[in-house]
């Protein structure tokens, strides 16, 4: 299993648990939010041994590590969190625990849970017992009922650096020179950049949005790509995100900020691009790929949408030259 340990000791969001440990004012639920739902678990295991004052050498410790603390209970991984399952937490959580003085509940994907369940937990929520502690996990906080929001102590997770990005990639045995690809593509986000690496088209799509940036200059190169990118093996959801990233990067170039690029990698190369764009073209081109990702999300008609994007993007290189 990633360990995520380290990066995670380093973080703010890690830090501000410590102080409120040391203050002796540990919420008695907190709300963690991360794209990343492993990043998130493995969080509230740190948590988890904090508020358990478990040490290195301790056996609760190992049980922490290997999922089989009977006083650390995780729900939502592998299913949804269910209103059963919510009556069940709520007659449980009155269970004295087994070998801590404390029992802590770590709910994941809290975003795929209805209101029905999330009512159910409230309850528990609002009136815990002295030595019970919630951490709930959610990649987005807009799924929330307000009540539970309310009576957490949100806490968004740091995002990672490029270079941790990059070790944990080579740690899960990825090429170490294509790691700075997908590290850079992330946005700090792991879990994204391991899917990229384990997606045999993604390098492909990489490059091709930096052909379509560099060649596509009029209505006839339009067709070229509209087939690569509509092309059946390309991760459509991806794509909106991978133009705005590259884009964002050229608007750095296009600003004398180059210290700001992610894809340093490629800076020849973008320093070539951005010759042939003004910095009004690339923001709108940003407002373009916001545009994009909706339509591919809620269009059945994936071509035309590609299409109509490619469109939009000749038209802006063509009217607001430099």
């Amino acid at each position: 299993m990633l360990n995520y340990k380290e990066a995670i000791l380093k973080t703010n969001s890690y830090k501000t648990v410590l102080k409120d440990k040391e203050s002796g004012r540990l919420s008695h639920t907190y709300l963690l939010l991360s794209e990343d739902m492993q990043y998130c678990k493995h969080f509230a295991k740190e948590m988890a041994r904090e508020i358990l004052d478990l040490d290195a050498s301790s056996s609760g410790l190992i049980k922490l590590e290997k999922d089989i603390h009977p006083d650390v209970i995780v729900m939502g991984e592998d299913e949804k969190i269910t209103t059963p399952m919510a009556s069940e937490l709520s007659s449980d959580v009155c269970v004295r625990p087994y070998e801590a003085d404390k029992k802590i509940y770590i709910l994941l994907n809290m975003q795929d849970v209805n209101e029905e369940a999330q009512n159910k937990l409230l309850k528990t929520i609002e009136e815990p017992p002295q030595n019970v502690f919630f951490i709930l996990a959610s990649k987005t906080d807009r799924k929330l009922l307000q009540t539970v929001l309310s009576r957490s102590k949100k806490i968004e997770l740091d995002l990672l650096g490029i270079e941790t990005i990059k070790q944990m990639l080579e740690d899960c045995g990825v090429e170490k020179n294509q790691v700075e690809i997908f590290a850079s593509c992330a946005g700090g986000v792991f879990s994204r950049a391991y899917k990229m690496a384990t997606d045999k088209e993604f390098l492909k799509m990489y490059q091709n949005i930096f052909k379509c940036l560099e060649r596509m200059n009029s209505s006839r190169d339009i067709l070229e790509f509209t087939e690569l990118f509509s092309s059946k093996n390309i991760n459509k959801e991806e794509l909106a995100d991978l133009f705005m990233i590259i884009t964002r990067d050229l608007c750095m170039v296009k600003s004398g900020v180059e210290d700001l690029v992610n894809n340093k990698h490629k800076l020849n190369e973008m320093r070539g691009i951005v010759e042939k764009f003004s910095l009004t073209a690339l923001y709108k081109i940003i407002e373009y790929c916001l545009q994009l990702k909706e339509d591919l999300v809620y269009n059945t008609n994936i071509t035309a949408s590609i299409d109509e994007f490619l469109l939009k993007l000749v038209e802006v290189k063509v009217k607001c030259k430099n």
